[in-house]
């Protein structure tokens, strides 16, 4: 699977976690056509990112304890500054990787 099919499909999977429309597993891995223990990853996944994820086994949803949203995407300097609130660029010095 490509990188991007991956992300596209997160995102989705974020917007209906915000909207508490997942369903249950079974129904997640027929929305996004991978298998029910891939969503079982991706949701790991997300938690490992730091994604507050809880399933609610009354109304059958996973739902974000806190709000909030996944972010993964390109960010110019004004946007990153916008996140952040300061922007301090990150450069990694070529002679340390090569020592």
């Amino acid at each position: 699977m490509r990188f991007i099919d991956i992300v596209n499909r997160m995102e989705y999977l974020d917007a209906l976690i915000k909207r508490r429309a997942t369903g249950c597993p079974r129904d997640i891995a027929q929305k996004l056509e991978i298998s029910e223990r891939s969503v079982y990853k991706m949701i790991g996944q997300m938690k490992d990112m730091g994604a507050p994820i809880v399933y609610d086994s009354y109304s059958k949803t996973y739902y974000y304890e806190e709000q909030g949203g996944l972010m993964l995407k390109f960010l110019t300097k004004v946007e990153l500054h916008q996140v952040k609130g300061e922007y301090k660029p990150f450069f990694l010095s070529t002679e340390k990787i090569f020592q």
